[in-house]
């Protein structure tokens, strides 16, 4: 190989190796735009997680979360292993609920069970492990397994305290739950939530609250076929508490709903109060039909009952009590006087089943507002003298008195004026017979409110969903949601929209 040659070769291998060093070699620069890119989409994908994080976490707070189901308390609603999509509450829980109690207890951990009752509910477990709430006898044959024996310590009746819940367990006879005085009442601060889904160990999600017609279990018998049940245990220690108390009043003043003068009292009263005077208060006037309320007067009248229209929320017709008093209590106040006692005060009982007006009318007298005031059953609790001036004093009813449901048809025109809770019945079916109640006696006032002149002699559910369609009230398919239509027409009813109303007249108590 000559020189040159050689020469050649060396430099084909300088340039070479130049080229390849070129190639593995990156410029400053660039290596820092690449490493940049890199940190940058490590940076990304950390704020994905991080993001998707907080967005669980604060739906798993304020949306929903899953809890696992531990033990038999529930079955055969709910089952050892389950787990169940918990809701929080936004509003007072309610009658039939399944909730998660998290108040520390004997039971030492959190509880899943069934709201029985909520605040101001009284509540009676029978021998036979039988529940009933403010008078009503609960049907939980559907859903509770019993042996008809009852379970757990408290002394009967109960009443839940204010922001409370009564829970039990659907396998009465093996839970731990509020019968229990160790367990007790669960604050409704302390309730993580309501149970909106039961999901199965390998989380296949169905719900099991509804039926599948898609109404809700109803635990109430239905008024439509069945007699309200009436618990006469309760009654006669109302009763004895009342006869106890009749020696220290020299009259009763007694309220009634003025739509249902005959449903919203207890048949039992009279024989109970025996001669002393008394006074009916006709109360919520303002909804009743004028004619119907005036003839009721009429009617008590002929009995030599003196009866007075009035609406104790606004006070209305209760300026003439205290004068009422004095004329229906002349001779108690002719006696006082001969025996010296000039001036002595009055005294009379204030009686009514629950929703009549009780709390009402006692407030707007003695302006004290010392009893509490709710559109719930049997809410006033403690009995107290209540001094309204002018020589009057007022003693509230020991007790609760409750209606006694002889008749399917009490139940009806208690649960169309909000005597019974909604909550508890199937609003859809009442709805159903209000109708053909309303049509029968007011059509002209259903024609007017709904527009509905071309359907009000279809069948009372048509009809329903005729006014369903009128309000626009549609699901999908085009289909009328007659729970939403049903709820409408009672909301209405009882704000008065359709103006004023009487289910019984003079006529039917003959």
């Amino acid at each position: 190989m000559s020189d040159m040659e050689f020469e050649n070769d060396i430099n084909d291998l300088e340039q070479s190796s130049t080229t390849e060093t070129e190639k593995t070699e990156q410029p400053p620069q660039k290596k820092e735009e690449e490493a940049g890119t890199l940190v940058g989409a490590l940076y990304e994908g950390v704020s994905i997680i991080v993001s998707s994080i907080m967005i669980i976490a604060l739906l798993f707070t304020f949306a929903f979360r899953l809890v696992g189901v531990v033990g038999s308390s529930m079955n055969d609603t709910l089952h050892d292993g389950d787990w169940v999509l918990v809701t929080p509450y936004y509003t007072e829980p309610k009658y039939g609920d399944i909730v998660i109690g998290t108040k520390e207890t004997a039971a030492e951990k959190s509880l899943i069970k069934r709201v029985i009752a909520v605040a101001g509910d009284e509540v009676i477990v029978d021998e036979h492990d039988d529940v009933t709430v403010n008078g009503v006898a609960l049907k939980e044959d559907a859903y509770t397994l019993k042996n008809g024996e009852r379970h757990g310590n408290l002394t009967y009746p109960v009443t839940v305290p204010d922001g409370c819940v009564m829970m039990m367990g659907d396998n009465r006879c093996g839970s731990w739950d509020s019968r229990f005085s160790e367990i007790g009442f669960q604050e409704y601060d302390y309730l993580l939530g309501k149970v909106q889904f039961r999901l199965s160990k390998d989380f296949n999600v169905y719900r099991t609250f509804q039926q599948e017609n898609g109404k809700s279990a109803d635990p109430m018998p239905d008024i439509q076929k069945e007699t309200v049940q009436w618990f006469p245990g309760h009654m006669a220690k109302t009763r004895r508490k009342i006869k106890e108390s009749l020696s220290l009043v020299d009259g009763v003043t007694e309220l009634r709903d003025a739509r249902i003068p005959l449903s919203s009292t207890n048949p039992e009263l009279n024989e109970l109060i025996g001669g002393k005077p008394k006074i009916i208060l006709l109360n919520k006037a303002d909804l009743a039909d004028d004619a119907a309320t005036e003839r009721w007067i009429a009617y008590y009248r002929s009995l030599g009952v003196t009866a007075l229209a009035v609406d104790c929320r606004s006070g209305k017709g209760l300026s003439s009590y205290r004068r009422t008093v004095a004329q229906v209590l002349q001779d108690k106040i002719r006696s006082n006087e001969e025996k010296g006692m000039t001036g002595k005060a009055l005294r009379l009982m204030v009686v009514g089943i629950p929703n009549t007006g009780k709390s009402s009318f006692i407030n707007r007298m003695a302006g004290n507002g010392k009893a509490k005031v709710e559109d719930r059953a049997g809410v006033t609790r403690h009995n107290q003298w209540y001094v309204l001036g002018g020589g009057i004093e007022l003693l509230d009813t020991p007790g609760v008195l409750w209606p006694k449901f002889d008749d399917p048809e009490v139940g009806y025109k208690l649960a169309f004026t909000g005597g019974i809770k909604d909550q508890i019945l199937d609003i859809e079916e009442l709805s159903v017979r209000l109708l053909e109640i309303l049509r029968r006696d007011y059509p002209d006032r259903l024609k007017e409110r709904y527009k509905v002149t071309d359907s009000i002699d279809l069948p009372a559910w048509e009809l329903l969903q005729a006014i369903g369609r009128k309000r626009g009230m549609l699901i999908a398919g085009g289909e009328v949601d007659t729970l939403r239509a049903a709820t409408m027409l009672f909301d209405e009813l009882r704000a008065g929209k359709l103006g004023r109303i009487s289910f019984e007249t003079p006529e039917d108590a003959q």
